[in-house]
C-alpha cells in the first residue's frame, strides 16, 4: 500500500490519509489534527497513486474492491506495536526509578516481576504474562527506544497487570507517574470496550479511550524532546515515549475504520491463531495414518 514507508518528500506514512512526518504530523492525536481533513476515498487514493507514479497493486483490478476495504489490524498495530512500546517504556522507567540501569537491573526486574505475578493472581488470570524479565527484553542495544520483547497475547494480559500494579502496588507521587498510569488505564479500557461492549456506544467509547491515551502519550513525548528538560532524551541518549506510525494507524482502526468494518475484534488475527493452536494440540494425539481425516472430524467438536 502506498503511504506506509515514509514515502516522498513529506515522508508520508499512512495509507488511509495524508499524514506524514513533515507538514501533516501523524503524531498529532487531537480532534483538530490536520490529517483528519485528508482522509482518502477510493478515487482520491487511486488518483494520488497515478499522479505520483507510485506502485498500484493488482488487487485493485478485482471487481468491487475499494480502498476502504483494506484495513489495519488491531492485533498488529496494537499488541505487538503500541502495547510493546508502552510496556517497554513503563518497565524501563520503573527500574530506573528504583535505582537500576538497563545494564544493571537484575534485582529491580526481579521485584517488578514479583509485582506482576501478584497483580496476575489478584486479577485471576489463567496464565501469568511473564515469568522473568531481563534488560534486553525491555530495551535493545544502543540508542533504540524501549520495546518489550513479549508475545502479543502476553502483551494484552500484561497491560491489565500493569494497570493494577500502577494503581494499587506502586506510588503515584508525581504528575509524570499519574500521567503514565492514565495512558495504561485508557488503553486497557479501549480493549475492554472492544472485547466486552456491544454496539456503537462501546465502539465510540473505545475510540475516546484510545484518543485520550495517545494525547497523554504525545504530551510526554513533547516533554522528553524539550531541550530544557535535564532528564530528556539529550541526557539519556535515546527517546522515551516516542510515537510511531502504528500509533496513528491505531486511531484509524478504532475511530473511522469501525464505521465501515465494525468492531475490529470480530475479524482480527487472534481467532485464527487460537484455532491453529488448538488444532496443533489435537493433532499430537492422533495417529499419523489418519491424521487429516481425524483432525477435521474431531476439530468440529472443539
Amino acid at each position: 500500500m502506498t503511504g506506509w514507508q515514509a514515502e516522498g518528500p513529506t515522508q508520508r506514512c499512512c495509507f488511509k490519509c495524508l499524514a506524514n512526518t513533515v507538514s501533516i504530523p501523524f503524531y498529532d492525536c487531537y480532534e483538530t489534527a490536520l490529517w483528519r481533513q485528508t482522509l482518502l476515498t477510493h478515487d482520491m487514493f487511486i488518483a494520488s497513486v497515478l499522479e505520483t507514479g507510485s506502485y498500484l497493486s493488482e488487487i485493485f483490478n478485482f471487481v468491487g474492491l475499494k480502498h476502504c476495504m483494506i484495513n489495519g489490524d488491531l492485533m498488529h498495530c496494537g499488541d505487538p506495536g503500541v502495547l510493546q512500546y508502552l510496556e517497554g517504556i513503563v518497565l524501563y522507567e520503573l527500574l530506573v526509578e528504583m535505582g537500576g540501569s538497563i545494564s544493571n537491573c537484575r534485582h529491580e526486574l526481579h521485584y517488578i516481576v514479583s509485582l506482576i505475578k501478584t497483580a496476575s493472581r489478584r486479577l485471576q488470570q489463567h496464565k501469568q504474562p511473564l515469568n522473568n524479565l531481563t534488560g534486553t527484553m525491555v530495551k535493545g542495544t544502543g540508542a533504540s527506544s524501549p520495546k518489550l520483547k513479549v508475545k502479543a497475547s502476553a502483551a494484552r494480559n500484561l497491560l491489565l497487570c500493569l494497570e493494577y500494579m500502577l494503581e494499587h502496588l506502586m506510588p503515584l507521587e508525581s504528575d509524570h507517574a499519574q500521567q503514565r498510569f492514565l495512558i495504561v488505564k485508557h488503553l486497557s479500557s479501549m480493549y475492554k470496550h472492544l472485547q466486552s461492549g456491544e454496539g456503537i456506544p462501546s465502539l465510540l467509547e473505545a475510540a475516546s479511550c484510545c484518543k485520550r491515551a495517545l494525547i497523554l502519550w504525545s504530551e510526554l513525548r513533547r516533554a522528553d524532546i524539550d531541550p530544557n528538560n535535564p532528564h530528556g532524551w539529550q541526557h539519556r541518549g535515546f527517546f522515551l515515549w516516542k510515537m510511531y506510525p502504528k500509533h496513528h494507524l491505531l486511531q484509524h482502526v478504532v475511530e473511522d475504520q469501525v464505521l465501515v468494518t465494525g468492531n475490529p475484534v470480530d475479524h482480527w488475527c487472534y481467532a485464527d491463531e487460537s484455532e491453529i493452536g488448538a488444532a496443533v494440540c489435537l493433532a499430537a494425539t492422533l495417529h499419523v495414518k489418519c491424521l487429516h481425516t481425524s483432525l477435521i472430524r474431531k476439530n468440529r467438536f472443539l
